[in-house]
């Protein structure tokens, strides 16, 4: 229980980690034990007399300072040369340099792990109180008490040192130290207290802690209970661990709970983001209310692990399902209510995902997935399919994610050379992504389902050769050529471009008519019931003769104009036409209209020919010739 609340007050960004040297001892680096043996087998052997190496750091370089007359460059330049090395391993700091909720560390040590593991870009070194005007706190702040390699004269080795340093001689950076200490949970790790130099300063440490101040934390094995005790009196509580587990513990603890508590709004997104960015990851969602929608995690180098632990209830009805889904009876994916399990947990990358939905949606691996090039036989080509095959009882399932779509067929039996096919096309974000780019992914589609073969070719070579027949395939993606034809000429027409259009909006006869419009086209259509016009003196004299000759067929032209305004996709258009009928096998006859007498213009045949005039020419609305 202390470790968890411990691991909830950093999530919460609360504690500044105290480090000393035993965190460093796993790198390769020398306890302060065989620092003494080594910087005494450097003395001469007059000095390895007067000095014992049993002696513990501080007292020892004390007295070697001495015997040099208080000159202490060699003792300096002896413990940077010990500690200027090549570090073994840095994994458990970098471990904690992945962790964006700790900003603060302050270290007693010498060595640049630290600065190793996190880099220039992502931590800012403070070593003295002239450096506390630059501190950037977009970044880690680690203050190195006791000083730093790269400044040798900054280095406190000795007990004279010490002594100096924690009365306070370095007045500014104390201040700040100790104001750090009242506001913050500190974490003591990587020191011993069976080191009574050690024990020393952790005690002045503690005596210098405000009488009101949050718990502090101790991470070291194996405390006796004594000493347990005593650091209970002073607030300060004990954990039990290896620095090196307590880090894996950490990590650990942000996989189970980072993603839930930032889709739970206890976490920010941009922490829980800039977490995942450390480890080469983020997270696929969206902001709401509570916090984050998380739907899923991808890796930067596009590779990544997936793991799915559930226990089903005892009378699931979907059991079964799942059963005939592992031995390939069925083709795809099935959908379990979250309902039907007694335990269930997802994972992406290590990261326990949160549940958004009522469903989980399981699909057995394909038999085939890889980025491939698709070549036709008539030498049309696609590069970078990411194409998916599954296969079950003489069906064939293929999933194909090119650019920003996903088109999914399922291919049944083939009767008279034509395939039984299922078909389903999802774009990103529901969006057309913009005209140009609709007509490629809509000309692929046709040339799947034209029953031309093609052949699939990764890096080594050819590895798939089918093909499709679907007329009712074929006729849908050709209509959606068309409608994105006329776009384009509307786009071309009016200087405008259609971006990120709403797939589930419907503007489909509205495109086909202003198209038709500006294009001029013409059109062979259905005349099934006939025009009424007025029987005024004007129409009249148009279609006497007609009425009493019986001259045979007519063909007669009726012209009307309009004025119309067009909303497309968020973009309005007006334009003026006319609209010309060519009524083929036409005829005229007396009729009425209420109370009145009409003209009644139709067509034997039920046939005419529309044509749209733009701009709109000012003939009258209404002409009948033979």
């Amino acid at each position: 229980m202390n470790k968890e609340n411990l691991f909830q007050a950093i999530r919460h960004g609360d504690v500044a980690l105290w480090v000393g040297a035993g965190f460093s001892l796993y790198a390769g680096y020398p306890t302060g034990a065989q620092l003494v043996k080594s910087i005494y087998s450097k003395l001469s052997k007059e000095e390895q007399q007067l000095i014992s190496s049993e002696l513990p750091l501080p007292l020892f370089t004390e007295k070697c300072i001495n015997l040099r007359l208080g000159n202490r460059n060699s003792v300096l330049r002896a413990v940077v040369e010990e500690l200027r090395i090549r570090p073994k391993t840095m994994k458990y700091h970098e471990m904690l340099s992945k962790v964006p909720f700790i900003d603060t560390i302050i270290t007693t040590n010498y060595d640049e792990l630290f600065e190793r593991a996190y880099g220039d870009e992502r931590i800012h070194k403070v070593v003295q109180s002239l450096d506390l005007p630059f501190i950037n706190n977009a970044k880690t702040v680690l203050y190195k008490l006791h000083g730093e390699l790269a400044n040798p004269a900054s280095i406190i080795v000795s007990e004279g040192d010490f002594r100096s340093f924690y009365s306070k001689k370095d007045l500014l950076l104390w201040k700040v130290i100790e104001g750090m200490m009242a506001t913050k949970t500190l974490v003591f790790l990587g020191y011993s207290l069976d080191d009574p130099n050690i024990l020393s300063m952790f005690e002045y440490v503690l005596g210098s802690l405000p009488s009101v101040m949050k718990e502090a934390y101790l991470i070291a094995p194996n405390l006796n209970t004594i000493k347990v005790k005593e650091l209970a009196m002073k607030n300060v509580v004990y954990i039990n661990s290896t620095g090196e587990d307590f880090v894996e513990d950490l990590i650990k603890y942000f996989k189970d709970n980072l993603l839930l508590d930032a889709s739970n709004g206890v976490v920010s997104g941009d922490k829980a983001r800039a977490m995942l960015k450390n480890l080469g990851l983020n997270f696929i969602g969206s902001l709401n209310k509570e916090g984050v929608s998380i739907d899923g995690l991808y890796k930067q180098d596009g590779t990544y692990n997936y793991e799915l632990n559930f226990t089903m209830k005892g009378d699931s009805v979907y059991t079964d399902q799942l059963r005939k889904l592992d031995r390939g009876e069925i083709l795809g994916a099935i959908s379990i209510p979250y309902s039907d399990f007694l335990h269930i947990e997802f994972r992406a990358e290590g990261f326990r995902l949160p549940v958004n939905t009522e469903f989980l949606y399981i699909e057995k691996a394909a038999a085939f997935d890889k980025l491939v090039d698709l070549l036709f036989d008539d030498g049309v080509s696609y590069s970078d399919l990411h194409i998916k095959l599954y296969g079950a009882l003489g069906k064939i399932k293929i999933v194909v994610r090119y650019k920003h779509v996903v088109m999914e067929f399922t291919v049944g039996k083939i009767r008279k050379g034509v395939s039984d096919v299922n078909f389903a096309i999802t774009h990103d974000d529901k969006k057309f992504k913009s005209v140009s780019a609709e007509k490629e992914i809509y000309s692929l589609l046709s040339k799947f389902a034209s029953g031309e073969s093609f052949k699939l070719f990764d890096v080594d070579g050819e590895v798939y050769s089918n093909k499709i027949e679907s007329r009712e395939l074929v006729k849908y993606a050709d209509g959606m050529i068309r409608y994105f034809n006329d776009l384009n000429a509307i786009e071309r027409h009016f200087s405008v471009v259609f971006k990120n259009m709403d797939v589930e909006s419907n503007y489909y006869s509205e495109v086909e008519m202003l198209a038709n419009i500006i294009n001029n086209s013409v059109l062979q259509i259905k005349f099934e019931v006939p025009y009424k016009v007025d029987k005024d003196e004007n129409n009249a004299s148009l279609v006497r003769d007609n009425i009493r000759g019986g001259k045979g067929d007519l063909v007669v032209t009726a012209k009307c104009k309009y004025n119309m305004s067009f909303e497309i996709y968020g973009k309005e258009f007006g334009v003026e036409f006319a609209k010309t009928y060519l009524i083929m096998d036409g005829y005229i006859k007396e009729g009425e209209k209420g109370n009145s007498k009409v003209y009644v213009v139709g067509s034997k045949s039920k046939k005419a020919q529309l044509n749209y005039e733009y701009p709109a020419t000012d003939n009258p609305p209404f002409n009948i010739s033979v």
